[in-house]
């Protein structure tokens, strides 16, 4: 019983550190008798991607300094000298704790064998490994909660309670493994989905730790990871569906898949009415909120209007951060390009000969971005050639720029999907066409009227030719 005292007192509070904000610590590391030559030692922050060290290995030492916002986990890893051969290595990547103040590491024998003095949360995470040893992750939970309740304020608390929180279940739907072959659009409802977190442990737990760590590194993370749990928690049912359908699309032919989907992007799209944008106006001022609307929008913002009132309606701090700025600016062109007459530019087709878009005014032009290595997009060209085919005699024509800069795999798509409108490319990344549009992924399209004007976005499958049929209705 005293030596669990023991092991639960290395969890309290260090004195201080309540009140702490971000201050310095000082690494020092010693190899002793390790067997491959390390020339360097790099240091990255798993909360915080921007806190990163590389420095030099001298007469076995090294020394890192930096500023820390609190108890961190740190990933530490050799850099081995020209001589050693790589391949013949195992990766020797550590984990370790850090906080403000002077710590200590030894490296004895192999660099991951590393020793730790001078580190109380390395002390506390030591100990409950020990103590889990042999627990399955169930137990392994149980324990972390047991820490955490006894020491919220701790300097391990933040790691506890999120291990505490873990969801051991497997996951509650089948996940579809070939994303790349569904419509374009509908496979950014598989990205947000976390499904590792017990919610109601997390919340109640976050709010009994003290502001202190709460504003760490750690429990900022904590605290984006909780918030993505709850906005999957929320999608859950639309996302059971989606899953269904992406299955029954991947089986389907002719017009049971145009019908499957249509329902998938009416889904997408309910989706982001139901979830998406009620969880920007609920929660303004979330870490994710900026995330989620560009869920909401999509890679090429196909509704501006829409997500222009949603970024509005974000937090003034989210929407003064530097991402924030540049995300406006980006809505900000896209309703300049919505009903507006489309930039013109001209690129070289497979011959050479520049194509210029003005020249195709008079007709309808679907202008395609897309690319040979783009496996959703060559799942797309089918859709295209139905629409070609039909209305290419009506004043409707395709202008397909692609993203290659390989002359000869372009080339060699084209004719292998047998694709006969017109193709351009500068062959260069980024292409510039695709950059004046802002064409951020693809597949993505614009449909430009006779005057030149764009009248719709990212028209894929089914939804094209829908949009084609009203265009020339009575012609």
């Amino acid at each position: 019983m005293r030596a669990f005292a023991y092991i639960f007192a290395l969890f309290l509070p260090v004195a201080g550190f309540s009140q702490q904000a971000s201050t310095g610590f000082t690494l020092t590391g010693k190899l002793v008798n390790v067997s491959l030559p390390v020339r360097a030692i790099y240091l990255h922050s798993m909360e915080d991607p921007s806190q990163e060290f590389k420095v030099p290995v001298v007469e076995n030492t090294y020394v890192i300094k930096g500023r820390i916002n609190g108890p961190t986990q740190y990933n530490i890893v050799p850099i081995y000298a020209p001589e050693v051969d790589r391949s013949q290595v195992a990766p020797a990547v550590s984990f370790i704790y850090l906080q403000q103040g002077h710590i200590q590491a030894t490296h004895t024998g192999s660099f991951e064998n590393i020793t730790l003095h001078g580190s109380p949360v390395q002390d506390a995470y030591e100990a409950l490994e020990r103590q889990a040893a042999g627990k399955d992750d169930d137990a392994v939970a149980a324990l972390n909660g047991e820490v955490f309740k006894a020491h919220p304020a701790g300097p391990y608390a933040v790691y506890a309670l999120n291990a505490y929180a873990e969801n051991h279940q497997p996951l509650s739907w089948p996940h579809v493994q070939d994303e790349a072959a569904l419509p374009f659009g509908v496979t950014s409802m598989f990205l947000a989905y976390n499904g590792h977190m017990n919610l109601v442990k997390a919340r109640e737990g976050f709010a009994l730790l003290p502001p202190a760590l709460q504003q760490s590194d750690a429990g900022k993370k904590l605290s984006t990871d909780i918030a993505w749990a709850l906005l999957d928690e929320w999608g859950n049912p639309y996302r059971n569906r989606m899953d269904s359908l992406a299955a029954l699309y991947l089986q389907a032919t002719g017009h049971i898949k145009d019908s499957i989907d249509l329902q998938m992007k009416a889904l997408t799209t309910a989706m982001g009415d139901s979830v998406y944008a009620p969880y920007v106006r609920k929660y303004p001022a979330s870490p994710i909120a900026l995330a989620v609307l560009r869920l909401y929008a999509g890679d090429n913002i196909t509704a501006p209007a829409k997500a222009m009132q949603l970024f509005r309606q974000l937090s003034p701090q989210i929407r003064q951060q530097p991402e924030g700025v540049a995300y406006q600016h980006r809505l900000l062109q896209a309703l300049r390009n919505v009903n507006q007459e489309a930039p013109d530019f001209a690129q070289p087709d497979t011959s050479g000969y520049n194509i210029r878009l003005k020249n195709l005014r008079g007709r309808y032009v679907l202008v395609d971005f897309w690319a040979s290595w783009c496996k959703p997009c060559r799942a797309e060209n089918p859709h295209l050639i139905t629409a070609y085919e039909r209305y290419k005699d009506k004043g409707f024509t395709i202008l397909s720029i692609s993203l290659d800069t390989d002359r000869g795999k372009w080339v060699q798509a084209i004719r292998k999907d047998q694709l006969p409108w017109l193709h351009a490319s500068d062959l260069r990344s980024p292409n510039a066409a695709a950059k004046r549009y802002d064409i951020l992924g693809i597949p993505a399209n614009l449909l430009i009227d006779p005057a030149g004007r764009i009248i719709g976005k990212n028209l894929s499958g089914a939804a094209l030719l829908y949009k084609l049929t009203e265009v020339f209705q009575g012609t």
